[in-house]
């Protein structure tokens, strides 16, 4: 790896994200739940850049914690709440 200290968690974070939105994309709904994962994961990514910007050579504890696990609550929480919304909108 190299000196950034944001290298590891940002791959972690990129390969859960790949699992993520695979596993979402099985479920045969017509693509509804892996469009809500992908919406949750431009959140999160959104996350991340501004970490990124804040504090590029001395994260926190936190912000690595984030990094790395943020994305999995974030779209487990993200994919109801997308799919309640678009079904009272009527969307879906």
């Amino acid at each position: 790896m190299s000196n950034d200290p944001y290298s590891g968690p940002l791959l972690k974070a990129f390969i859960l994200q790949i699992v993520l939105i695979s596993i979402f994309g099985l479920i045969l709904d017509f693509g509804v739940c892996a469009q809500a994962c992908c919406y949750s994961s431009v959140a999160f990514w959104i996350g991340v850049i501004l970490i990124l910007v804040r504090r590029p050579r001395s994260p926190t504890k936190g912000d690595l914690r984030f990094v790395r696990w943020g994305l999995l609550p974030i779209v487990l929480l993200g994919v109801p709440a997308f799919i309640r919304v678009w079904e009272w909108k009527g969307v879906i």
